[in-house]
């Protein structure tokens, strides 16, 4: 089990790019546009040695500061290497009252579980150590939320992907 990514919300994505090219030599990934929530987009920037990644994040609503979500760190991912390792650990936080999302294949091809610490602090559970798990086969995927953590997320001003109100 490692850390998958760490996520960064930015007013600029392409200054953020550029600012982690230029200072830390990291290589940085094509644009992922959301079909899902109009104006969300990412990159991810990937650190010397091809195992840290930062995902880069933006969108209109962070001209507002107080509509959106704040310009800064957002979540970790924590990459567990397997979707049936994925499934285990949302049951396990399911059971705790802690599962935000459910699995499911993001737009961007990631398998991933968004869950909680007790305090509210969210992070996601991946399959994966990369932005997209290209290990899935069409079974695999699990895109409903069950009841208790719409509850869960609906209780903490979260869509039901686990985002402030919108989703990606």
């Amino acid at each position: 089990m490692h850390f998958a990514h760490i996520a960064l919300w930015t007013r600029d994505l392409e200054a953020a790019a550029q600012f982690w090219q230029r200072l830390f030599g990291a290589e940085v990934t094509a644009e992922y546009h959301s079909r899902r929530r109009p104006g969300f987009v990412s990159r991810f920037v990937i650190l010397p040695g091809g195992s840290d990644r930062i995902e880069l994040m933006t969108g209109p609503w962070l001209a507002d500061p107080v509509a959106g979500e704040p310009v800064g760190w957002d979540h970790l991912a924590i990459a567990l290497g397997s979707v049936a390792a994925v499934d285990q650990m949302a049951a396990r936080f399911e059971a705790e009252g802690l599962l935000l999302g459910p699995p499911r294949t993001t737009g961007d091809g990631c398998y991933e579980a968004l869950v909680s610490t007790p305090d509210g602090i969210r992070f996601e559970l991946t399959g994966s150590s990369g932005a997209h798990d290209t290990n899935l086969e069409e079974g695999q995927r699990k895109p409903e939320a069950s009841r208790s953590a719409l509850r869960n997320k609906r209780s903490q001003g979260l869509d039901q992907d686990g985002h402030q109100g919108r989703p990606v």
